[in-house]
C-alpha cells in the first residue's frame, strides 16, 4: 500500500507536466510545444489518483489508531501541516512570482482563497479529515463488516456515485475556498477516504480483492464507460457523459491498486527508497518544474514530447538528490519538508556524539 502511495504521488508530475504540454491548457505555464497525447494520459491518471491516494491514506489513518501510538493524532497533523505551512508559504510564492509576478502573491484573495496552496491543496483536506477520522473509525470498525463482492461493489460503484452526489451538491452551496479549505474537493473525496478505512476494517477480504483477477474485471468496465463516454460525447450528451466520467474513478481505482500492490508487493531498498522520498519530490516538482521551464524548455523547442518526458526525468532526479543529500540528513529539513518530529534531545545527543568523536 506504501508503494502504491508513492506511484501516486510521483504521477503527479506526469500529470503536472502534461498541464504544461497539453493542448487547450491554461495553468502556471502554457508551452509553445503542446500535443494532444499528453491530454489522454492526462485524462486517464486524473480519473483515478486522487481518489486511490485518499483511500490509501485513510486505510493508513485507521492502521496507526489501531497500534495506539501515544500522540498519533498530532503526528498525523504534524506531517502533514508543516510542510503544507512552509512549502506553501516560503516556496509556493517565489513559484508565482515568477510566473504571475508581484501583484499576484500580495492579492488578498492569494491567500484568502487559497491560491498559495497550488499543487498542495490535498494536504488541505487531509488536514479536515484526520480531525474528524477517530469517530467514523470507531463506528466503521464497529458496524461495517463485508464480504469480498460487496467491497467490490463498494469501491467500484457505490463509492464514486456517492463521491459524485456530494460533489454535485457542495459545489452549489460552497463555491469558494478559504485559506486551505475547499469545501468542493473536501465533500468528493470524503467517500473515498472512508473507503480507506472500511478496506483496513475488512482487510483480508480487501486483500483478496486486489488481484489480477480484478485487474482484468475493471479494466473490462472501465474501457466500456470511455467507450460510451466517448459516444456520447460525439452526440452532444455532455451531461451524461460527465456522470460516466465521475463513476468511472471506482472501476479506474480497483485496476489501478489491484496492479500496483501485487507489483510493489516485495520490500528491497529501492522500493523503499522510491517510497521514502516520494513525499519531498512531490513536494518540490512543481516549483522546479517552473524554475527548468523559465530557465531551460522555453528555449529549446525540441518538441512537446521530448521536453515532457525531460522535464519529469530532470525533475525527478534533482528532487530525489534534494532527498538523500538534505532533507534526509537533516532532523530539522525533515520536520519542515516531511513532517516528521523530532525533540531538542536529539539535537543535544548529537552534540555530544559529535563533540566525543571529535
Amino acid at each position: 500500500m506504501d508503494f502504491a502511495r508513492a506511484v501516486l504521488m510521483i504521477l503527479g508530475l506526469f500529470f503536472h507536466a502534461g498541464s504544461f504540454y497539453g493542448t487547450g491548457n491554461d495553468w502556471l505555464i502554457i508551452s509553445d510545444e503542446t500535443t494532444p497525447i499528453v491530454n489522454g494520459f492526462n485524462f486517464l491518471i486524473h480519473s483515478f489518483r486522487m481518489e486511490a491516494f485518499y483511500l490509501i491514506a485513510g486505510f493508513f489513518f485507521a492502521l496507526v489508531m489501531e497500534k495506539q501510538r501515544p500522540n498519533f493524532l498530532r503526528d498525523r497533523l504534524v506531517r502533514i501541516a508543516v510542510p503544507l505551512v512552509v512549502c506553501g508559504a516560503l516556496i509556493n510564492p517565489v513559484m508565482h512570482y515568477s510566473v504571475y509576478g508581484y501583484d499576484y502573491i500580495i492579492a488578498k484573495d492569494y491567500f484568502i482563497k487559497g491560491e498559495w496552496l497550488s499543487h498542495l491543496w490535498f494536504l488541505g483536506n487531509l488536514i479536515i479529515y484526520i480531525l474528524i477520522s477517530i469517530p467514523i473509525c470507531r463506528h466503521i470498525r464497529k458496524n461495517v463488516r463485508m464480504t469480498r463482492t460487496q467491497l467490490f461493489v463498494t469501491v467500484t460503484f457505490i463509492t464514486p456515485f456517492v463521491a459524485a452526489g456530494l460533489n454535485f451538491i457542495a459545489n452549489r452551496i460552497f463555491p469558494e475556498k478559504f485559506l486551505f479549505i475547499a469545501p468542493e474537493s473536501i465533500f468528493d473525496y470524503l467517500p473515498y477516504y472512508c473507503l480507506g478505512m472500511i478496506c483496513f476494517y475488512n482487510r483480508a477480504e480487501f486483500t483478496k480483492l486486489l488481484s489480477m483477477q480484478s485487474f482484468a474485471i475493471a479494466l473490462v468496465i472501465a474501457a466500456a464507460m470511455i467507450a460510451t463516454r466517448e459516444v456520447l460525447t460525439i452526440y452532444g450528451l455532455t451531461f451524461i457523459s460527465k456522470v460516466i466520467y465521475a463513476l468511472l474513478r471506482g472501476p479506474m481505482i480497483l485496476l489501478t491498486l489491484s496492479f500496483l500492490i501485487v507489483m510493489g508487493n516485495r520490500e528491497s531498498k529501492i522500493v523503499r527508497s522510491f517510497s521514502d522520498s516520494s513525499y519531498t519530490i512531490y513536494l518540490f516538482h512543481l516549483p522546479i518544474f517552473v524554475l527548468l521551464y523559465k530557465t531551460i524548455f522555453q528555449h529549446t523547442h525540441l518538441g512537446a514530447l521530448p521536453e515532457y518526458a525531460l522535464l519529469i526525468v530532470i525533475t525527478y532526479a534533482l528532487c530525489y538528490a534534494i532527498h538523500i543529500f538534505a532533507i534526509k540528513q537533516s532532523k530539522l529539513l525533515s520536520l519542515a519538508f516531511n513532517g516528521k518530529p523530532f525533540s531538542l534531545k536529539d539535537y543535544s545527543l548529537l552534540g555530544r556524539k559529535l563533540r566525543s568523536d571529535g
